[in-house]
C-alpha cells in the first residue's frame, strides 16, 4: 500500500511539473492583457495588479483546501479544508465581479509558480 502511494505521488508530481513547464502561465497572460489596457488608459494598473494577485491566491487557497478536505488526517482538517474551499470560492466570486466592472482580465487558473507549490504540498500529503 505504501509503495503504491509513493509511486502514485511520484507520477502525479512528474506529471504536474511537465504540465506547468509546457503551459502558458495564466497570470502572465492576464497581466499581458491588462498591460495593453493600462497603456490605453482603460484600467488602473495598481487595481489590476491587486486583483490578479488576489485571484491567483484565492484559486491556490481553494486548491489547498480541496487537498486538505480529501487527504486530511482528521475530521477537523477535512472540515477546515471544506471551509477553505467555500470561503475562497465566495471571495473569488467577489474579485471576479470587481474585475468585470473594471474590465480587468483575471487568470483562469493558478500561476505556474503556484502549481509548483501545490506539487510540493501534494508530495507532503
Amino acid at each position: 500500500m505504501l509503495n503504491k502511494t509513493i509511486i502514485t505521488a511520484g507520477f502525479l508530481t512528474s506529471s504536474f511539473i511537465a504540465f506547468s513547464q509546457d503551459r502558458i502561465d495564466p497570470v502572465k497572460k492576464a497581466n499581458t492583457a491588462n498591460e495593453v489596457k493600462v497603456e490605453n488608459k482603460q484600467i488602473d494598473e495598481d487595481v489590476a495588479e491587486f486583483l490578479v494577485k488576489s485571484a491567483d491566491a484565492r484559486m491556490m487557497d481553494s486548491k489547498e483546501g480541496k487537498l486538505a478536505s480529501q487527504k486530511g488526517t482528521s475530521s477537523a482538517i477535512k472540515n477546515y479544508g471544506s471551509l477553505m474551499v467555500k470561503d475562497q470560492a465566495m471571495l473569488l466570486a467577489k474579485i471576479k465581479k470587481l474585475a468585470a466592472a473594471r474590465k480587468i482580465s483575471l487568470p483562469t487558473d493558478i500561476s505556474n509558480d503556484k502549481i509548483e507549490g501545490l506539487v510540493d504540498l501534494m508530495k507532503e500529503s
